[in-house]
C-alpha cells in the first residue's frame, strides 16, 4: 500500500461511516466518539454530526456508499446517515 494510505479523506469517510453505523445500531454517538480517541476530538466530530455538518459526506458520496440530502431528494431516497450501502467497492 502507499505509505499515504489512509489519507486524510479516507479518515474522514471512516469517522462518517461509523457515526451512520452508530445511528443504525441506535448507539449514541459518544459510544463510539469516545473522549479518549480522535486526537482530542470527539466532542467537536459529535457536535457536528448532531447539527448535520457531514464533513466528508461528498466522498461517501461519490463511493456509492450514500446520498446527500439534496441528492436524497432527487432520488427519492434516504440520505445521510442512512446508508446505501456499507461496503465500499
Amino acid at each position: 500500500m502507499a505509505g499515504d494510505w489512509p489519507s486524510q479523506g479516507d479518515e474522514m469517510a471512516a469517522m462518517l461511516w461509523s457515526c451512520a453505523a452508530a445511528e443504525a445500531l441506535e448507539l449514541p454517538l459518544e459510544f463510539v466518539f469516545h473522549p479518549n480517541g480522535y486526537k482530542g476530538s470527539s466532542e467537536w466530530l459529535i457536535d457536528n454530526y448532531r447539527n448535520k455538518t457531514y464533513t466528508g459526506l461528498n466522498l461517501l458520496e461519490w463511493f456509492g456508499m450514500t446520498l446527500s440530502e439534496k441528492r436524497a431528494a432527487q432520488e427519492n431516497k434516504a440520505a445521510f446517515p442512512v446508508m446505501q450501502r456499507w461496503l465500499r467497492d
